[in-house]
């Protein structure tokens, strides 16, 4: 509206300008490209798996020959419930904004963390109150060239996989590495060995195996194996709940997501490793 001269002298014509609160916050998906590739379950308490350690082959024994006992066994994994929190402490006046979309951030927010801390512990999980992590499982199988990896490398690191993972395999690296390094290797014909999938460019794959590109890993590693040979338990699904005695004083409330999960490699066989030469 059109302000009289003594308005304008009153009012900064700025401030006389309402302000608007858009019914969103803007945030960072932090998405995990990982567990949905893992064996995750969902089973309340402690978990035993029972994995196979050691299976002999079939043998081929004459006519009226008696067959000889094979020494197979089976080695459970227990799975146990470790505790994951992430917890927001969040002002009154936050709080008090009158739009809808706050609630729905802040339980995306606590969700999204607790994610990524899962996603993490799969990789780099140290077994000591939190998961056993892949990285800390397998140790490492061999590396490649310091300066690039070459097809030679990659050639290599296939190779080293057994055939029974090898079915299920897919390369993981950090998103560095892979734009730095393996991109733009090319195979002895001088064909690019990175695809990418034409109706999803975020999607590649080298020499025809599926890529996860993951900053949880560390820097110059590649890893090649069965995702599906890392077991998860959730013992306890994602709660998100609210608290106001902590910050009474203060007139803040906390609130906080909790979890109980714990995983492990069923077998280090599934992966192997490969680090930059030194």
């Amino acid at each position: 509206r059109e302000l009289t001269a003594e308005q304008r002298a009153a009012v900064n014509g700025s401030a006389a300008i309402p302000t608007q609160t858009l019914n969103q916050i803007f945030r960072y998906l932090e998405e995990s490209p990982i567990l949905s590739r893992i064996d995750m379950t969902h089973i309340p308490g402690n978990v035993t798996l029972p994995v196979e350690s050691a299976v002999a082959d079939a043998s081929w024994i004459a006519m009226a020959a008696a067959s000889t006992d094979s020494a197979d066994a089976i080695t459970p994994i227990s799975l146990g419930a470790h505790k994951l929190i992430k917890t927001l402490e969040i002002n009154a006046d936050v709080e008090a904004m009158a739009i809808s979309a706050f609630e729905s951030w802040l339980v995306a927010k606590l969700g999204e963390k607790m994610e990524k801390a899962l996603d993490n512990a799969v990789f780099n999980g140290t077994g000591t109150n939190q998961p056993t992590g892949i990285l800390t499982t397998v140790a490492s199988t061999g590396t490649f060239t310091k300066a690039k990896a070459k097809y030679s490398d990659l050639i290599a690191i296939i190779a080293a996989l057994p055939s029974g993972p090898a079915k299920n395999a897919v390369f993981a690296m950090p998103r560095k590495l892979f734009f730095t390094d393996v991109i733009g290797i090319e195979d002895q014909q001088g064909q690019p060995v990175v695809h990418v999938d034409v109706e999803s460019p975020a999607k590649y794959n080298v020499l025809g195996y599926h890529v996860v590109l993951d900053d949880n890993i560390p820097a110059d590693n590649i890893l090649f194996g069965d995702f599906k040979a890392y077991k998860m338990n959730i013992a306890k699904a994602p709660t998100i709940s609210s608290d106001d005695s902590v910050g009474f004083r203060t007139g803040t409330r906390v609130y906080r997501g909790l979890a109980l999960a714990d995983g492990k490699l069923a077998t280090a066989d599934a992966f192997v490793r490969y680090t930059r030469g030194a």
